[in-house]
């Protein structure tokens, strides 16, 4: 049903890298879920679809854009290492698929 939220629940298996163990989440279709948030180089997105990704500053800049692809069991990353520190809007585009959110980089 469009608009109605829908719970998400994320197991990750290597907390090494400072992802958490288990994320909960009650998100609307629209949202992006990432992590790490903050980051530092690298941010895994939950995507539903292969999607081109936006990246977009403060001041309504587009900084970044990547096209992101679903492989396997493997998380798609977004490279943030060159992005100066800030906080950005994160846009995922498809095939009849969009989502959005927000990431804080640090260095």
């Amino acid at each position: 049903m469009p608009g109605s939220p829908q719970t998400y629940y994320v197991r990750v298996s290597q907390t090494d890298q400072g992802l958490p163990s288990i994320l909960n989440s009650t998100q609307d279709n629209h949202s992006l879920v990432l992590f790490p948030n903050p980051a530092t180089n690298k941010v895994l997105l939950m995507l539903k679809k292969d999607a081109r990704v936006s990246v977009i500053d403060m001041n309504g800049r587009l900084v970044a854009v990547q096209h992101l692809e679903i492989s396997g069991s493997t998380l798609p990353e977004l490279d943030v290492s060159k992005l100066p520190v800030g906080v950005y809007s994160v846009i995922a585009e498809g095939e009849a698929y969009f989502s959005h959110g927000k990431i804080t980089v640090v260095h």
